[in-house]
């Protein structure tokens, strides 16, 4: 009798976990879509809950049944268990190199514009980042690296009245250097500008970065440029970065967040999440809500940097100013005509306030400022866009566009 009485309980059991399991799902999924999650719903850690919950109601299930179908999950669910728990111990001490096994990466030409390595010269081919990442058909674009003796990419001249201080936008890899925005304003001021801008660089970073060059700064102006699309995000990881480095390399050597990875990636059909379409040209976005989502606080870091920075070059008879590169989505949104229920048709959802926070900051500390949205808005609204259609970084209608732009904000005694 108490054998029944205890099968009961474990039926009753059973259900009340897969309702649990069920109920988790509905409660987790994400308002807004995204291709880092499951379906574009779920995250791992949400996932990972109700996978637990239904095994353990499985497991009272089969022990509601009888004795047979509770050893026969025992020695099946168990060796199972047991199996993924060490092949996960043997890739985190280092014994097997899953991702090489699983996912392994083909030999790539030598990468550059990630560190300073001055007079170098190297030609090849890129892919536009967003549609490769999307799996979006796209011509790849010719590129020609030449490195100055500081390390950057210039034109013939070293040294400048201006230094453009920044990242891969201001870097142009993508277009010809004649047609980046340093050359682009250096032909309209008639004055010497130059570039000091490498790959995925923080605001923090690119201070460090210019400290390292050694490059003379007395009688000139650092001119930074500051872009929403990921300066948030790159802030929070150069403040994190023993913390960052730690987990990503847990994480290549994880079997778990690999397979995960894969069931992502099979599951989510991102490009319709991040397309739309502007007089008939497919585009493609990338930083829409996750370029600020979560780091909003980071607004607070970025500024104290500036600000001892700016300090900084006073003391070397320096001046400073700040110009807001604006994302490819605060730019196009407006025009765009979206596929079905696409989480990015929601500007407001969409769009951080981090060009009025800017505003504000640099206001309150006097320092020179510019805001890069109204010139690309004004330009793609004439019909030609300031970005390549797959990429997050301008085309050489950017560069002009941006370039004219600075020229004269800077030839403005007023500034």
């Amino acid at each position: 009798m108490g054998r029944i009485r205890h099968r009961g309980t474990a039926a009753i059991l059973s259900a009340l976990l897969a309702v649990g399991s069920i109920a988790a799902l509905v409660l987790s999924v994400s308002d807004f879509a995204s291709e880092d999650m499951l379906f574009g719903l779920w995250r791992m850690r949400h996932v990972a809950f109700a996978t637990g919950l239904m095994i353990l109601a499985i497991a009272s299930a089969c022990y509601a049944r009888g004795a047979g179908a509770w050893l026969g999950f025992l020695a099946s669910v168990i060796p199972v268990c047991l199996l993924l728990i060490v092949m996960e111990l043997a890739g985190r001490m280092g014994l097997v190199n899953w991702a090489a096994l699983l996912s392994p990466i083909p030999a790539q030409a030598e990468t550059v514009g990630w560190s300073l390595r001055p007079d170098i010269s190297v030609q090849g081919q890129t892919g536009q980042d967003i549609a490769a990442r999307l799996g979006l058909p796209h011509d790849p674009i010719p590129f020609d690296f030449r490195a100055d003796e500081y390390g950057f990419r210039n034109g013939d001249e070293l040294g400048g009245n201006f230094i453009f201080l920044g990242d891969s936008i201001i870097l142009g890899a993508a277009v010809p250097v004649d047609e980046t925005i340093a050359e682009v304003t250096e032909d309209i001021l008639k004055e010497p500008v130059m570039q000091a801008a490498l790959l995925g660089l923080s605001i923090q970073g690119q201070h460090d970065m210019l400290r390292a060059s050694g490059l003379p700064l007395a009688g000139r102006t650092v001119v930074q440029f500051l872009f929403e699309g990921n300066d948030l995000l790159d802030s929070h990881a150069y403040r994190h970065q023993e913390d960052r480095s730690a987990h990503e390399e847990t994480g290549e050597r994880s079997l778990g967040k690999l397979v995960w990875e894969k069931l992502v990636t099979l599951s989510n059909p991102a490009a319709r999440y991040y397309t739309c379409m502007i007089d008939g040209q497919n585009v493609a976005f990338l930083w829409t809500r996750r370029s600020f989502d979560g780091v909003e606080g980071e607004v607070a870091h970025i500024a104290t940097a500036i600000r001892d920075f700016r300090a900084e070059l006073r003391r070397q008879d320096a001046n400073y100013a700040l110009v807001f590169v604006p994302t490819k989505y605060r730019v196009l949104e407006a025009q765009c005509s979206y596929p079905h229920s696409s989480p990015i048709a929601n500007a407001d959802a969409n769009l951080s306030s981090l060009p009025g926070e800017l505003k504000q900051f640099t206001d309150d500390e006097n320092v020179r400022f510019i805001d890069l949205t109204p010139p690309l808005m004004s330009a793609a609204q004439k019909g030609v866009l300031p970005w390549f259609w797959g990429d997050t970084h301008w085309n050489s209608t950017g560069h002009a566009t941006a370039g004219k732009t600075i020229a004269e904000w800077l030839s403005d005694a007023d500034g």
